[in-house]
């Protein structure tokens, strides 16, 4: 390969959907882990990889430090976004770079930037999501989950999808954590959730209301603590408990499959079948200004101007491999094989005229 040719990108790290910046601190752990992800098919290769991760992040620390102070890598102030004028120590650790100058300093290494898909966990899972089996099982994810403390996380796409499963498995056999039973409750009656939980646990302690050790399934003294995320009731002991309160309704069953609407299609599913009404392929960019463009104007309450078209692309399109960078009357993003594009103010707004005329009449 000559100097001149460009490296090919092999390896991916991944960064939160719709973030322009990454801490300085998890820079050195994001290139480790794309540089030498993680092998489980043995405990040896495991532990291979996981040595090799801790040595890279070691090197690549100093590395990194010496690439800010050299001016080769940009640490911006988190709290001005522009560049820090005290990037050592401690500050530094705190600092931000942007997800374009992280890219273009781990290019030459092989390595790209994706931004991870995002997931809301459901409380009461019935399937698998689409979106989430289409997904390279060692790419990374972000989630959210609607209970608990723990609310955001990031974890591999093949990882995700266990916890689901295990979870789906479980309250098969009708056995729920306290705060899951708590918000299957409250959302079924119109409740504060967290109220539910607090008299799950008050009728545990009063001998109302058994609740299982996580690990063991065995019943829990009155005495013990129960842990909400962790620790499990019976539906069917909940029922009794609900009964014995003369609340009038018990544990709602889980929808009928035939009730349950098949989800929207993926990115990938929508990015293969994307096709305008004269026949024409549309990129994702595209697919993301007429995906995003009825709710910025329901929430403008007028038809937008295409700068405001643009910042809220911006702001919502990194799904859509839309960049927040660039200025007010541009729009970058990123294709199918990582190609940065630029997309000029007249092209989208060409692209909001054909929306307009195409779209259906309300």
């Amino acid at each position: 390969m000559s100097e001149d040719e460009p490296v090919q990108i092999t390896r991916w790290t991944y960064v939160a959907a719709g973030e322009p910046h990454v801490p300085f601190r998890a820079v050195s752990k994001l290139i480790a882990e794309a540089l030498w992800p993680d092998d489980e098919t043995s405990e040896q290769k495991a532990f291979e990889a996981g040595f090799k991760q801790a040595a890279a992040r070691d090197n690549l620390d100093a590395e990194l430090h010496e690439a800010v102070k050299n001016g080769e890598l940009e640490a911006l102030d988190p709290l001005t976004l522009g560049r820090h004028r005290l990037a050592v120590g401690s500050a530094l650790d705190d600092a931000l770079i942007s997800v374009s100058a992280l890219r273009a300093f781990i290019a030459p290494r092989g390595v790209g930037v994706r931004y991870s898909q995002h997931f809301v966990t459901s409380v009461r899972p019935l399937r698998v999501p689409p979106d989430l089996l289409d997904i390279e099982p060692g790419a990374f994810i972000t989630f959210e989950d609607r209970i608990g403390s723990d609310g955001k996380g990031r974890c591999k796409a093949s990882e995700y999808r266990e916890r689901i499963e295990e979870t789906m498995s479980r309250q098969a056999e009708g056995l729920f954590t306290v705060d899951e039973a708590g918000q299957v409750l409250a959302d079924a009656r119109g409740l504060d959730p967290g109220e539910m939980v607090r008299r799950m646990r008050d009728a545990h302690a009063q001998g109302k209301l058994p609740i299982r050790a996580a690990g063991s399934r065995l019943l829990k003294s009155t005495r013990e603590t129960a842990r909400d995320f962790l620790d499990l009731v019976k539906v069917s002991d909940v029922d009794a408990w609900l009964k014995a309160s003369g609340a009038g309704y018990g544990f709602p069953p889980p929808p009928r499959p035939e009730l349950v609407p098949e989800p929207a299609p993926g990115l990938q599913a929508v990015m293969s079948n994307a096709i305008t009404t004269v026949g024409a392929p549309r990129a994702t960019w595209q697919l993301g200004l007429e995906a995003l463009l009825p709710g910025l104007e329901r929430q403008l309450g007028r038809t937008a101007k295409v700068r405001e078209v643009i910042k809220h692309l911006k702001a919502n399109g990194a799904a859509y491999r839309i960049e927040p960078e660039g200025g007010p009357d541009q729009l970058f993003w990123r294709t199918g094989m990582e190609d940065r594009k630029l997309i000029e103010k007249k092209t989208i707004s060409n692209a909001v005229s054909d929306w307009r005329k195409n779209r259906s009449p309300a």
